[in-house]
């Protein structure tokens, strides 16, 4: 009988074990991790980061004119976050909106309309036919859009007046990047302060329409899809709309990123970027970049996917598996600093500190040391839930399905 018993336990246990080594091999989890995380509901709950590479906009804020701008889509109503004050209260649904320090702009439909902080129109200018515009990028002088059938410049300060021509076959200067050993040729063009750079092979591919007060650039080539570059030639550093390469101008050159090397405009050389995510020997995938003076911030993160072994770089909370922050000096043309991260999704980076988010609780980690700095805990987090998070000048907004949850003072954070 005894011996009867030793064998039901043996088989138990080879059952248990044959199965935890199953799922461990066709979805590299922990058996027990993954019902800890399927009970707290973290693989239907989702973080995203909007546009984590500029840190004045994204979809629902905005800095301009001294203010945080908030964009409520339920209501269609663009408001001062901090007064409360309604701004813009608009008939019919808002798809995009930006602002500078004069106006603020936003697309009802397809049609573009220039606003006062008073609410005042001062503008509005039809682009018929593409109803899927978008805001590029805005300056006090500049409003770029893109649509399903092309690029669109405007005059920031009266969009319904009389634009000044791209005129892109004169002073224009081709380029050519290096890739991955691959050659990438782009055209550039300076316009109104604004550095042009369009990817494409022939610079007569590329049509320009100045029609009803706005410029339509685009090519009618089927089998390429144009891509557009706009850099301020003041700084460099802000690059409107990338094709997921450019990461903007430093002393001169212009650097793209691939997935193992940065390299420069008209040369051979690159940064190789030692133990990064991406350089060489990393199995984590890139996700994003930021400038930050001299400094490249570069974000990669792994979650688990469907396949055995297989991982992206986006997911779920439940999903998520590990991080890797590496800080390069631009100038240095070196890596100065690297961080592997396993306790959370990060949330936010600039050259003095970073944040990552776990459980609801975000934790500051000073850069330079990774020391932790301060600690903040949402207070109406639950899981099972979709968030997002904008960073938005020196906040940052953690907007949930029923709106703004709470603000976060980034410039309050001790150093």
């Amino acid at each position: 009988m005894r011996k009867k018993h030793v064998m039901i336990i043996f088989w138990i246990g080879l059952f248990v074990f044959g199965s935890l080594y199953f799922v461990k091999i066709q979805t590299g989890r922990n058996l027990f991790g993954y019902i800890s995380r399927k009970i707290r509901g973290e693989y239907e709950t989702y973080i995203t980061v909007s546009k984590f590479e500029d840190s004045e906009r994204g979809y629902y804020t905005e800095y301009a004119g001294d203010r945080y701008l908030y964009f409520d889509d339920g209501e269609n109503i663009i408001y001062d976050y901090e007064t409360k004050e309604k701004l813009i209260e608009a008939k019919g649904e808002i798809n995009s909106f930006c602002a500078n320090n004069r106006y603020i702009f936003f697309i009802k439909g397809t049609s573009i309309f220039q606003c006062g902080f008073n609410g005042e129109v001062h503008g509005m200018v039809d682009i018929p036919d593409d109803e899927r515009l978008s805001f590029m990028y805005v300056d006090e002088q500049n409003l770029y859009c893109e649509g399903e059938k092309g690029f669109y410049f405007l005059s920031a300060e009266n969009i319904t007046g009389k634009q000044e021509p791209v005129n892109m076959e004169e002073n224009s200067e081709k380029r050519t990047v290096r890739i991955n050993g691959a050659e990438i040729k782009f055209w550039f063009k300076s316009r109104k302060g604004i550095l042009l750079g369009f990817e494409t092979e022939r610079l007569e591919d590329i049509k320009e329409v100045n029609d009803r007060g706005y410029i339509k650039v685009y090519t009618d080539k089927q089998e390429s899809y144009l891509s557009i570059l706009l850099l301020p030639q003041r700084t460099g550093k802000e690059v409107a709309y990338r094709d997921s390469s450019c990461i903007g101008i430093f002393e001169g050159e212009m650097y793209f990123v691939s997935d193992k090397i940065y390299c420069l405009t008209e040369s051979k050389q690159y940064i190789k970027v030692k133990n990064s995510p991406v350089y060489g020997n990393s199995d984590i995938q890139y996700l994003s970049n930021i400038r930050s003076g001299n400094y490249l911030i570069v974000l990669s993160e792994n979650y688990y996917y469907k396949m055995p072994g297989g991982s992206s770089n986006t997911g779920s909370v439940g999903d998520f598996m590990e991080a890797d922050i590496c800080l390069v000096d631009l100038k240095k043309k070196k890596t100065v600093k690297e961080y592997h991260i396993y306790e959370g999704q990060v949330i936010y980076m600039s050259d003095s500190q970073y944040a990552i988010l776990k459980d609801g609780i975000i934790k500051f980690y000073r850069m330079k040391d990774n020391m932790l700095i301060k600690t903040e805990k949402i207070k109406e987090y639950k899981t099972g839930q979709d968030y997002l998070v904008e960073v938005c000048h020196d906040k940052l907004f953690f907007i949930g399905e029923e709106g703004v949850l709470q603000v976060i003072d980034t410039d309050s954070v001790s150093m």
